[in-house]
Protein backbone atom coordinates (compact mmCIF):
# COMPACT_ATOMS: atom_id res chain seq x y z
CA UNK A 1 0.00 0.00 0.00
CA UNK A 2 1.34 3.14 -0.54
CA UNK A 3 1.89 6.23 1.89
CA UNK A 4 -0.12 4.56 4.78
CA UNK A 5 0.32 1.40 5.73
CA UNK A 6 -3.01 -1.16 6.77
CA UNK A 7 -1.89 -0.90 10.66
CA UNK A 8 -1.86 3.11 10.25
CA UNK A 9 -5.63 2.86 8.62
CA UNK A 10 -7.03 0.76 10.88
CA UNK A 11 -5.68 3.05 13.51
CA UNK A 12 -7.18 5.83 12.05
CA UNK A 13 -10.45 4.25 11.81
CA UNK A 14 -10.50 4.05 15.35
CA UNK A 15 -9.86 7.57 15.72
CA UNK A 16 -12.46 8.66 13.83
CA UNK A 17 -15.05 6.48 15.61
CA UNK A 18 -13.88 7.47 19.02
CA UNK A 19 -12.79 10.80 18.63
CA UNK A 20 -14.13 14.22 16.61
CA UNK A 21 -15.11 12.09 13.08
CA UNK A 22 -17.89 10.10 12.21
CA UNK A 23 -18.40 8.60 15.95
CA UNK A 24 -18.93 12.34 17.17
CA UNK A 25 -21.77 12.84 14.36
CA UNK A 26 -23.22 9.82 15.71
CA UNK A 27 -23.33 10.91 18.93
CA UNK A 28 -24.65 14.52 18.02
CA UNK A 29 -27.57 12.61 15.79
CA UNK A 30 -28.85 10.73 19.33
CA UNK A 31 -28.64 13.94 21.45
CA UNK A 32 -30.82 15.18 18.92
CA UNK A 33 -33.12 12.30 19.28
CA UNK A 34 -33.19 12.17 22.82
CA UNK A 35 -36.44 13.96 24.55
CA UNK A 36 -34.28 14.44 27.72
CA UNK A 37 -32.14 17.13 26.06
CA UNK A 38 -35.49 18.94 25.17
CA UNK A 39 -36.94 21.21 28.04
CA UNK A 40 -40.24 21.01 26.67
CA UNK A 41 -40.09 16.97 25.32
CA UNK A 42 -41.47 15.26 22.24
CA UNK A 43 -44.03 16.73 20.09
CA UNK A 44 -45.38 14.52 17.43
CA UNK A 45 -47.48 16.35 14.89
CA UNK A 46 -48.19 16.29 11.32
CA UNK A 47 -46.22 18.28 8.74
CA UNK A 48 -48.85 20.99 8.74
CA UNK A 49 -50.08 22.24 11.87
CA UNK A 50 -49.01 23.38 15.22
CA UNK A 51 -49.47 22.24 18.44
CA UNK A 52 -50.35 23.89 21.86
CA UNK A 53 -49.73 22.81 25.41
CA UNK A 54 -53.11 21.89 27.60
CA UNK A 55 -52.89 25.15 30.06
CA UNK A 56 -53.44 25.13 34.02
CA UNK A 57 -57.32 25.82 34.91
CA UNK A 58 -56.29 25.52 38.66
CA UNK A 59 -55.92 29.61 39.14
CA UNK A 60 -58.31 31.90 37.85
CA UNK A 61 -59.97 35.28 39.08
CA UNK A 62 -63.86 35.42 38.42
CA UNK A 63 -64.36 38.77 36.70
CA UNK A 64 -68.20 38.63 35.97
CA UNK A 65 -71.09 36.15 35.71
CA UNK A 66 -71.99 34.78 32.39
CA UNK A 67 -75.77 34.96 31.81
CA UNK A 68 -75.67 33.72 28.13
CA UNK A 69 -73.80 31.05 26.84
CA UNK A 70 -73.92 31.44 22.48
CA UNK A 71 -72.22 27.88 20.73
CA UNK A 72 -71.00 28.67 17.26
CA UNK A 73 -68.87 26.25 14.80
CA UNK A 74 -65.86 27.66 13.34
CA UNK A 75 -64.71 27.31 9.60
CA UNK A 76 -61.62 27.69 8.77
CA UNK A 77 -58.91 26.48 6.26
CA UNK A 78 -57.09 23.15 6.50
CA UNK A 79 -60.16 22.02 9.24
CA UNK A 80 -62.73 19.47 7.91
CA UNK A 81 -65.68 20.19 10.45
CA UNK A 82 -66.10 23.71 12.34
CA UNK A 83 -64.69 23.93 15.74
CA UNK A 84 -66.82 24.56 18.65
CA UNK A 85 -66.26 28.01 20.24
CA UNK A 86 -68.14 29.31 23.33
CA UNK A 87 -69.35 33.34 23.50
CA UNK A 88 -69.93 33.80 27.10
CA UNK A 89 -71.71 36.62 27.96
CA UNK A 90 -71.15 38.52 31.59
CA UNK A 91 -73.41 41.28 33.16
CA UNK A 92 -70.72 44.14 31.39
CA UNK A 93 -68.03 41.63 29.85
CA UNK A 94 -67.95 38.59 27.11
CA UNK A 95 -65.35 35.70 27.01
CA UNK A 96 -65.12 33.78 23.38
CA UNK A 97 -62.51 30.73 23.36
CA UNK A 98 -62.59 27.23 21.79
CA UNK A 99 -64.36 24.72 23.25
CA UNK A 100 -61.83 21.76 22.18
CA UNK A 101 -58.96 23.60 23.80
CA UNK A 102 -61.09 23.75 26.63
CA UNK A 103 -61.60 20.21 27.35
CA UNK A 104 -57.55 19.38 26.86
CA UNK A 105 -56.77 22.05 29.36
CA UNK A 106 -59.32 20.38 31.83
CA UNK A 107 -57.63 17.10 30.80
CA UNK A 108 -54.45 18.50 31.94
CA UNK A 109 -55.47 19.81 34.56
CA UNK A 110 -56.96 16.34 35.87
CA UNK A 111 -53.67 14.91 35.71
CA UNK A 112 -52.26 18.11 38.04
CA UNK A 113 -54.80 17.34 40.70
CA UNK A 114 -53.39 14.05 40.95
CA UNK A 115 -50.32 14.73 40.82
CA UNK A 116 -49.30 12.94 38.09
CA UNK A 117 -49.08 15.50 35.74
CA UNK A 118 -48.94 14.64 31.75
CA UNK A 119 -48.84 16.84 28.74
CA UNK A 120 -51.69 17.48 26.01
CA UNK A 121 -50.74 18.41 23.02
CA UNK A 122 -54.15 20.41 21.00
CA UNK A 123 -54.06 21.69 17.57
CA UNK A 124 -57.78 23.72 18.57
CA UNK A 125 -57.53 27.35 17.97
CA UNK A 126 -54.81 28.81 20.07
CA UNK A 127 -56.24 31.98 21.67
CA UNK A 128 -59.06 33.08 23.69
CA UNK A 129 -60.61 36.75 23.82
CA UNK A 130 -62.08 39.35 26.23
CA UNK A 131 -64.22 41.72 25.67
CA UNK A 132 -66.24 44.59 27.38
CA UNK A 133 -70.27 44.69 26.50
CA UNK A 134 -70.58 48.42 24.89
CA UNK A 135 -66.67 48.87 24.19
CA UNK A 136 -64.33 48.10 21.04
CA UNK A 137 -61.36 47.33 23.73
CA UNK A 138 -60.55 44.22 24.03
CA UNK A 139 -58.14 41.40 25.09
CA UNK A 140 -57.08 38.23 23.11
CA UNK A 141 -54.41 35.68 24.60
CA UNK A 142 -52.38 33.91 22.68
CA UNK A 143 -50.57 30.62 23.12
CA UNK A 144 -47.41 29.72 22.17
CA UNK A 145 -47.05 26.42 20.37
CA UNK A 146 -44.78 24.10 22.20
CA UNK A 147 -45.20 26.19 25.27
CA UNK A 148 -46.66 26.86 28.56
CA UNK A 149 -46.23 31.05 27.70
CA UNK A 150 -48.69 32.84 26.12
CA UNK A 151 -49.09 36.27 24.85
CA UNK A 152 -51.66 39.15 25.48
CA UNK A 153 -52.71 41.68 22.98
CA UNK A 154 -55.01 44.37 24.26
CA UNK A 155 -57.15 46.52 21.36
CA UNK A 156 -59.31 49.38 20.75
CA UNK A 157 -61.44 48.09 17.36
CA UNK A 158 -61.55 50.39 14.64
CA UNK A 159 -64.99 48.85 13.69
CA UNK A 160 -67.20 50.94 11.06
CA UNK A 161 -70.16 48.63 9.95
CA UNK A 162 -72.56 49.57 7.35
CA UNK A 163 -75.92 48.02 7.82
CA UNK A 164 -78.74 47.15 5.03
CA UNK A 165 -82.06 45.64 4.50
CA UNK A 166 -81.07 41.99 3.61
CA UNK A 167 -82.68 39.23 5.80
CA UNK A 168 -82.53 35.91 6.76
CA UNK A 169 -83.79 33.61 9.66
CA UNK A 170 -81.06 32.13 11.59
CA UNK A 171 -82.54 29.64 14.80
CA UNK A 172 -85.65 31.53 14.26
CA UNK A 173 -84.51 35.11 14.55
CA UNK A 174 -84.76 37.42 11.77
CA UNK A 175 -81.51 38.66 11.05
CA UNK A 176 -80.28 41.69 9.17
CA UNK A 177 -76.80 42.19 7.50
CA UNK A 178 -74.24 44.29 7.94
CA UNK A 179 -70.56 44.37 6.61
CA UNK A 180 -67.25 45.46 7.48
CA UNK A 181 -63.23 46.06 6.93
CA UNK A 182 -60.94 44.49 9.74
CA UNK A 183 -57.07 42.93 9.49
CA UNK A 184 -57.18 43.35 5.66
CA UNK A 185 -60.47 41.44 5.37
CA UNK A 186 -64.23 42.44 4.39
CA UNK A 187 -66.49 40.83 6.81
CA UNK A 188 -70.25 40.35 6.56
CA UNK A 189 -72.21 39.90 9.69
CA UNK A 190 -76.16 38.95 10.15
CA UNK A 191 -77.31 40.28 13.63
CA UNK A 192 -80.39 39.43 15.31
CA UNK A 193 -82.17 42.80 17.22
CA UNK A 194 -84.62 40.33 18.96
CA UNK A 195 -81.87 39.95 21.24
CA UNK A 196 -80.10 43.68 22.18
CA UNK A 197 -76.89 42.10 22.80
CA UNK A 198 -73.75 44.12 21.03
CA UNK A 199 -71.40 41.16 21.02
CA UNK A 200 -70.65 38.40 18.77
CA UNK A 201 -67.71 35.79 18.06
CA UNK A 202 -63.92 36.67 17.84
CA UNK A 203 -63.74 40.26 17.65
CA UNK A 204 -67.08 41.26 15.68
CA UNK A 205 -68.76 43.17 17.90
CA UNK A 206 -70.63 46.57 18.60
CA UNK A 207 -73.98 46.18 16.37
CA UNK A 208 -77.61 46.81 17.55
CA UNK A 209 -78.23 43.09 18.37
CA UNK A 210 -76.36 39.95 18.63
CA UNK A 211 -74.22 38.19 15.80
CA UNK A 212 -75.28 35.25 14.92
CA UNK A 213 -73.45 34.36 11.88
CA UNK A 214 -70.13 35.80 10.20
CA UNK A 215 -67.81 35.13 7.23
CA UNK A 216 -65.73 37.11 5.34
CA UNK A 217 -65.70 37.89 1.72
CA UNK A 218 -63.21 35.01 0.42
CA UNK A 219 -64.94 32.33 2.07
CA UNK A 220 -61.87 31.08 4.48
CA UNK A 221 -63.45 31.75 8.13
CA UNK A 222 -66.82 31.78 9.01
CA UNK A 223 -68.96 31.80 12.51
CA UNK A 224 -72.53 29.87 12.53
CA UNK A 225 -74.49 30.21 15.76
CA UNK A 226 -75.61 26.71 16.64
CA UNK A 227 -77.50 27.44 20.06
CA UNK A 228 -78.19 29.90 22.47
CA UNK A 229 -78.48 29.36 26.38
CA UNK A 230 -79.51 31.19 29.62
CA UNK A 231 -76.41 30.53 32.06
CA UNK A 232 -75.40 31.56 35.71
CA UNK A 233 -71.94 30.61 37.07
CA UNK A 234 -68.88 32.66 37.01
CA UNK A 235 -67.28 33.71 34.05
CA UNK A 236 -63.25 33.47 34.65
CA UNK A 237 -59.51 34.67 33.62
CA UNK A 238 -56.76 32.12 34.31
CA UNK A 239 -53.71 32.81 35.56
CA UNK A 240 -51.83 31.85 32.78
CA UNK A 241 -48.19 33.05 32.57
CA UNK A 242 -48.04 35.86 30.07
CA UNK A 243 -46.64 39.32 28.39
CA UNK A 244 -48.14 41.51 26.32
CA UNK A 245 -47.65 42.34 23.01
CA UNK A 246 -48.06 44.95 20.50
CA UNK A 247 -50.88 43.91 17.89
CA UNK A 248 -48.29 44.63 15.17
CA UNK A 249 -45.59 42.46 16.75
CA UNK A 250 -48.09 39.93 17.61
CA UNK A 251 -48.60 39.58 13.79
CA UNK A 252 -45.72 39.68 12.58
CA UNK A 253 -44.49 36.97 15.36
CA UNK A 254 -47.73 34.93 14.08
CA UNK A 255 -46.18 34.65 10.76
CA UNK A 256 -42.45 33.33 11.92
CA UNK A 257 -44.63 30.71 13.38
CA UNK A 258 -45.18 29.37 10.47
CA UNK A 259 -42.98 30.35 8.41
CA UNK A 260 -40.21 29.45 10.44
CA UNK A 261 -41.29 27.25 13.05
CA UNK A 262 -38.36 24.97 13.98
CA UNK A 263 -35.96 27.59 14.18
CA UNK A 264 -38.53 29.18 17.01
CA UNK A 265 -39.11 26.12 18.77
CA UNK A 266 -36.99 23.13 17.96
CA UNK A 267 -34.52 23.88 20.52
CA UNK A 268 -36.51 23.33 23.11
CA UNK A 269 -39.25 21.08 21.64
CA UNK A 270 -38.18 17.48 19.80
CA UNK A 271 -40.90 17.99 16.81
CA UNK A 272 -41.29 14.53 14.92
CA UNK A 273 -43.32 14.23 11.92
CA UNK A 274 -45.63 11.27 11.42
CA UNK A 275 -45.68 11.82 7.63
CA UNK A 276 -41.90 11.75 7.27
CA UNK A 277 -41.37 9.68 10.66
CA UNK A 278 -38.46 11.38 11.58
CA UNK A 279 -37.57 14.75 13.23
CA UNK A 280 -38.72 18.32 11.78
CA UNK A 281 -35.90 20.15 10.64
CA UNK A 282 -35.11 24.06 8.98
CA UNK A 283 -36.73 23.00 6.03
CA UNK A 284 -40.14 22.45 7.78
CA UNK A 285 -42.88 25.33 7.05
CA UNK A 286 -46.23 25.52 8.31
CA UNK A 287 -49.52 26.98 6.25
CA UNK A 288 -49.96 30.70 6.97
CA UNK A 289 -53.98 31.69 6.39
CA UNK A 290 -54.37 33.98 9.34
CA UNK A 291 -57.85 35.35 10.34
CA UNK A 292 -55.76 39.05 10.36
CA UNK A 293 -53.82 40.10 7.66
CA UNK A 294 -52.58 43.59 8.72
Amino acid sequence: MTGMNKTSLLLLAACMLCGTGFGQGIERRRAGLDPRNYPNGTAILNDGELQYLGLSLLRADTIDTVRHTVEYGFSYPDRDEPDPMLLEIGDSLTAFYSRRAMADDSLYTATLRQNRPRRVQTTAPGWRLYGRIGSRSVEQVHRIPFHEETVTVGETLPLEWRIDTLRQTVLGFVCYRATTRYGGREWQAWFAPEIPIPAGPWKLRGLPGLILCAQDAEGLFSFRCRSIATAKRPLLRYAWRTRPMRREEWLAFERRMHETPHALFGSHTLIISLKKHGRQDERWQVAYRPLELE
